[in-house]
Protein backbone atom coordinates (compact mmCIF):
# COMPACT_ATOMS: atom_id res chain seq x y z
CA UNK A 1 0.00 0.00 0.00
CA UNK A 2 1.44 3.35 -0.98
CA UNK A 3 1.19 6.25 1.42
CA UNK A 4 -0.98 9.17 0.36
CA UNK A 5 0.65 12.32 -0.96
CA UNK A 6 1.78 14.53 1.89
CA UNK A 7 -0.52 17.48 2.39
CA UNK A 8 -0.02 20.63 4.39
CA UNK A 9 -2.82 22.42 6.16
CA UNK A 10 -2.50 25.99 7.40
CA UNK A 11 -4.54 28.24 9.70
CA UNK A 12 -5.39 31.63 8.22
CA UNK A 13 -7.09 34.55 9.92
CA UNK A 14 -10.11 36.00 8.17
CA UNK A 15 -11.33 39.61 8.26
CA UNK A 16 -14.05 38.87 10.78
CA UNK A 17 -11.49 37.63 13.32
CA UNK A 18 -12.36 33.99 12.72
CA UNK A 19 -9.82 31.54 11.39
CA UNK A 20 -10.08 29.02 8.62
CA UNK A 21 -7.93 26.01 7.78
CA UNK A 22 -6.87 25.54 4.18
CA UNK A 23 -5.02 22.82 2.30
CA UNK A 24 -2.04 23.41 -0.02
CA UNK A 25 -4.26 24.26 -2.96
CA UNK A 26 -6.45 26.59 -0.84
CA UNK A 27 -9.26 24.07 -0.41
CA UNK A 28 -11.02 25.04 2.81
CA UNK A 29 -10.83 22.25 5.41
CA UNK A 30 -12.58 24.15 8.23
CA UNK A 31 -14.01 27.64 8.58
CA UNK A 32 -15.20 29.96 11.35
CA UNK A 33 -12.78 28.49 13.91
CA UNK A 34 -11.35 30.15 16.97
CA UNK A 35 -7.56 30.53 16.80
CA UNK A 36 -6.70 27.55 19.02
CA UNK A 37 -9.00 25.17 17.15
CA UNK A 38 -7.69 26.32 13.77
CA UNK A 39 -4.07 25.66 14.71
CA UNK A 40 -4.92 22.26 16.17
CA UNK A 41 -6.89 21.25 13.06
CA UNK A 42 -4.11 22.53 10.78
CA UNK A 43 -1.59 20.36 12.63
CA UNK A 44 -3.72 17.20 12.39
CA UNK A 45 -1.85 15.61 9.43
CA UNK A 46 1.55 16.14 11.10
CA UNK A 47 0.26 14.96 14.48
CA UNK A 48 -1.13 11.76 12.94
CA UNK A 49 2.08 11.13 11.01
CA UNK A 50 4.19 11.67 14.13
CA UNK A 51 2.00 9.36 16.22
CA UNK A 52 2.35 6.66 13.57
CA UNK A 53 6.14 7.15 13.56
CA UNK A 54 6.26 6.99 17.37
CA UNK A 55 4.32 3.74 17.34
CA UNK A 56 6.72 2.26 14.78
CA UNK A 57 9.74 3.50 16.74
CA UNK A 58 8.43 1.96 19.96
CA UNK A 59 8.24 -1.40 18.22
CA UNK A 60 11.71 -0.86 16.72
CA UNK A 61 13.17 -0.02 20.14
CA UNK A 62 11.75 -3.26 21.52
CA UNK A 63 13.21 -5.26 18.61
CA UNK A 64 16.58 -3.49 18.80
CA UNK A 65 16.69 -3.96 22.57
CA UNK A 66 16.24 -7.69 22.09
CA UNK A 67 18.98 -7.69 19.42
CA UNK A 68 21.31 -5.49 21.48
CA UNK A 69 21.48 -2.63 18.92
CA UNK A 70 20.25 0.33 20.94
CA UNK A 71 22.25 2.97 19.02
CA UNK A 72 19.96 2.60 15.99
CA UNK A 73 16.88 2.84 18.17
CA UNK A 74 18.15 5.98 19.91
CA UNK A 75 18.97 7.74 16.62
CA UNK A 76 15.48 6.99 15.31
CA UNK A 77 13.87 8.23 18.52
CA UNK A 78 15.80 11.51 18.33
CA UNK A 79 14.55 12.03 14.76
CA UNK A 80 10.95 11.31 15.73
CA UNK A 81 11.20 13.57 18.79
CA UNK A 82 12.17 16.42 16.47
CA UNK A 83 9.12 15.71 14.28
CA UNK A 84 6.92 15.63 17.38
CA UNK A 85 8.27 19.00 18.57
CA UNK A 86 7.49 20.57 15.18
CA UNK A 87 3.95 19.14 15.14
CA UNK A 88 3.29 20.34 18.70
CA UNK A 89 4.57 23.83 17.84
CA UNK A 90 2.24 23.97 14.85
CA UNK A 91 -0.73 22.71 16.90
CA UNK A 92 -0.17 25.40 19.52
CA UNK A 93 0.38 28.18 16.98
CA UNK A 94 4.06 28.55 17.85
CA UNK A 95 5.48 27.18 14.59
CA UNK A 96 7.99 29.38 12.81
Amino acid sequence: MTSPAKTTWAAEVRQEGWYQVVEDDKVIIASECVREDAFLIAAAPELLETCEELRAMAHAVARNWENGDLAVAVRNLVRVASSAAAAIAKATGKAA
